[in-house]
Formats: C-alpha cells, sequence, structure tokens
C-alpha cells in the first residue's frame, strides 16, 4: 500500500527489489510509486520499520534536482509536530539514485480509505483540522508542503491523520532541474492552480483532499463542491469551495484563518467562509516561498528518535482558536485581567497591613521621696541606731568617748 508516493501512481515498473539492502535497510515489500520516487517498507535489525524513498530517473541523475529533493525532505526535521513523521537519514542505493528513509505511520492513505469507506461530514471536518493544525505549524517555521495530496496524508486506524513527503523545493540555482522538478510535482491535480508552492497554495491542496474525500474525485479546473456533489452540507460546501477559490486572493489567507473556520463549525457555530470579503490587489498578502536550505551531505544518518512511537500518538487538539480578524480581543482581556490582578494586589499592600500598636507610655506615679521607703521602726529600734552611731563617732574621737560613758552611767 502506498505511503506518500508524492503524486498518482505511476506505470514505470522497477526491478524487484524485495530483499535488498540498502542505506542499511532491508527491503521487505513495495509501497507502490509515484512520478518523482518509489516508495518501500524497510526494517532494520534492532530498529523500528522504515519508509525507504528512491528518487525516480531521469531527476536521480539530475545533480540540481538530487539536492532539491532531499533537502526538501529533510525539511519535516526543522519542526516537531506528532502528525510528521521524522527523516532518519539519506543515502544512495546500489545505482548512485538519492535515498531518503523516514519514520513508518502505520495507516492507509487517504485515497484508500475513500475508496473503502464512507466519510461524513464530521470526519471531513476532523480530517481538515488535523491537516490545518500540522501545516499552521510547518507554516510558523517557514516551511511549505507543496504536495499535499491523497496519497501524502496517511489516516490511521485510530483516524487520526500523518502528513508526509514534504516536496517543496528551494531554488536549486539550476532553472531547468527547477522546472522539471515542478513539471512533475505540481502535474498532480491536487496543485494550486498558480503552480507555485506558498502558504495559500497549501490551503488550495487541502481544500482539493477535502472535496475528494466528499465527492470522490479531485476538483476539475473550475472547482466547485456544490457542483461535484450537490447533497453535500451546505456549510461545509461554502468551505471547502472557499479554499478551493482559484484567485489566492479570494481564499482563506492562511491555514491558521481556515483552521478558524473549521473548529468554529466544529463546535456548532456558523461558518465565516461566506463573509469573508476578499481583499483588495493591494492589500492581498504576498506568496511567500520556502526559503532556501542547505542539503545535508550525503550519506548523513540522523539517530533514530526513541520516542518514536510515542510521537506518532494523536494529541488532542487545543480549544478552537479565533481568527486573526478577531485575535484582538482576547489580548485585550489579558491586559485587563493583568491590570486587575495588579490593582488588587497595590491595594492589599497599602492598606491590607495591620497597624503596629504602640508600645504604652510608662506609668507616671508620685514623686520619688527621698525618705526611706522601709516602714517606720519602734522607738527603742530608733533610740538603738541613735546609739550605735554615737559609739562609732565616739570611737573616732576620744574628747566624745567620756562623754558618751558619763551620760550612759547617768542614764
Amino acid at each position: 500500500m502506498d505511503q506518500g508516493s508524492g503524486g498518482p501512481a505511476s506505470a514505470q515498473v522497477v526491478g524487484d527489489r524485495t530483499g535488498t539492502l540498502v542505506c542499511g535497510w532491508r527491503l521487505e515489500r513495495s509501497l507502490g510509486g509515484g512520478p518523482i520516487c518509489e516508495s518501500w517498507f524497510a526494517g532494520r535489525a534492532g530498529s523500528k520499520s522504515a519508509v525507504l524513498r528512491i528518487l525516480r530517473q531521469p531527476l536521480a541523475t539530475h545533480a540540481a534536482a538530487r539536492a532539491a529533493w532531499v533537502a526538501a525532505s529533510w525539511a519535516a526535521n526543522r519542526f516537531y509536530h506528532p502528525r510528521v513523521p521524522r527523516v532518519l537519514q539519506d543515502g544512495a542505493d546500489h545505482g548512485g539514485a538519492p535515498v531518503v528513509v523516514r519514520g513508518w505511520a502505520k495507516g492507509a492513505p487517504l485515497d484508500h480509505v475513500v475508496r473503502t469507506a464512507c466519510m461524513d461530514s464530521k470526519l471531513v471536518l476532523r480530517l481538515a483540522e488535523q491537516l490545518l493544525d500540522t501545516l499552521e505549524m510547518a507554516h510558523a517555521h517557514g516551511i511549505v508542503h507543496g504536495a499535499v495530496a491523497p496519497s501524502n496524508v496517511i489516516v490511521t486506524p485510530q483516524g487520526t491523520v500523518r502528513l508526509v513527503d514534504f516536496a517543496t523545493t528551494p531554488d536549486p540555482g539550476d532553472r531547468a532541474a527547477d522546472e522539471l522538478f515542478r513539471a512533475r510535482v505540481l502535474a498532480s491535480p491536487f496543485a494550486a492552480p498558480e503552480r507555485r508552492a506558498s502558504e495559500q497554495s497549501d490551503v488550495w491542496s487541502v481544500g482539493a483532499c477535502l472535496h475528494f474525500a466528499i465527492a470522490g474525485c479531485p476538483p476539475s479546473s473550475d472547482p466547485s463542491l456544490r457542483r461535484a456533489a450537490p447533497d453535500a452540507d451546505a456549510a461545509l460546501a461554502a468551505l471547502v469551495d472557499r479554499a478551493l477559490a482559484v484567485d489566492p486572493r479570494e481564499r482563506y489567507e492562511s491555514a491558521h484563518v481556515m483552521l478558524g473556520d473549521v473548529r468554529r463549525m466544529m463546535a456548532g457555530r456558523p461558518s465565516l467562509a461566506p463573509f469573508l470579503a476578499a481583499p483588495s490587489p493591494s492589500q492581498a498578502p504576498a506568496a511567500r516561498s520556502v526559503p532556501p536550505s542547505p542539503a545535508p551531505p550525503s550519506g548523513r544518518e540522523g539517530a533514530a528518535d526513541a520516542d518514536f512511537a510515542g510521537a506518532m500518538a494523536a494529541l488532542a487538539p487545543s480549544a478552537a482558536s479565533s481568527i486573526r480578524p478577531i485575535a484582538w480581543r482576547g489580548n485585550m482581556l489579558l491586559f485587563a485581567a493583568i491590570a486587575v490582578i495588579v490593582a488588587i494586589a497595590a491595594w492589599v499592600m497599602v492598606h491590607g497591613r495591620r497597624p503596629e500598636r504602640p508600645s504604652p507610655p510608662p506609668a507616671v506615679g508620685p514623686a520619688e521621696s527621698s525618705a526611706d521607703p522601709r516602714p517606720p521602726a519602734s522607738d527603742y529600734a530608733v533610740r538603738s541606731r541613735n546609739e550605735t552611731t554615737s559609739l562609732a563617732t565616739a570611737s573616732r574621737s576620744p574628747s566624745h568617748a567620756s562623754t558618751w560613758a558619763l551620760s550612759s552611767r547617768r542614764a
């Protein structure tokens, strides 16, 4: 089963390579082929399974095209998202053709799922949300997928999505190679009409995948889901037709804006697709292409992620996000909440502190007396004290001693 062949199946037949060892990986079974590469399910002792992609001729013999294809494949490792399998290594096969090895995503391509199962509006919205959430992250890092198609959208048994095989082309500096590469990649019916890799071309390709999931066929030269599937939900058809607008100025501005509209519909609110006015030519956003990225050296091998299986698990999406025209309201609410918290903290600091009680002044009593504070003594005690004092004085003066003795005898 093809897992990300990069386009519709090709009639080109390559000799059976089952069991061949390529870049240390043993080819176990073919996953099909596309216009630019063939894909194989491969295994290696002591390692998880992987998908091994081999570039086809004549691209494999053109140096600039080879470098561009390898660099575009490594773009998946320039950011992290649980729905994007990591590239493990690159190299060359026995014939010199470039090889890229990425993690295995268990599941089936969207085109196979559509042929074998019926997808209602809820499933289609869930598919759109996951694709747009992944592309929003990639676009935030300046990376455009460039080849979003049912063959590159893997649906797992749990119903989650994996987006594989980035194919956007950095400028290789060779016009002939660039034209050849673009002719093969952008010849897909799921490529945007302007035939130029940009964020809005990825939005168009997502709309084409949704058209395929609902109507069972890719969009025509005059795309309209309402004509291809008259029984489709009207709101969903308006959303898909908005994404499939031939004029980029009439499409959703970005994956972020379309994701907000999809989540509105999932929450039971009306879609904004019929009310989004097309910007004037002077206000139309310029299409952003992928900046040049240096190709990794041939034969470079990246370490496999030890938690790759956990990263493959689908993560629950966050709460519904608002679209950019009303994003300022969330910022105003945040600023208001911060101001209230600061005001409360200031009030507590100023008024909430208990005043310290002043220490009581010392008790003021009557003036201290120079008299002896002891209770009054009896007359006998006073007389004894006086006699003792006189005796001490007489001992110091002989003249007084005789006087004191005489008075004592008289008494």
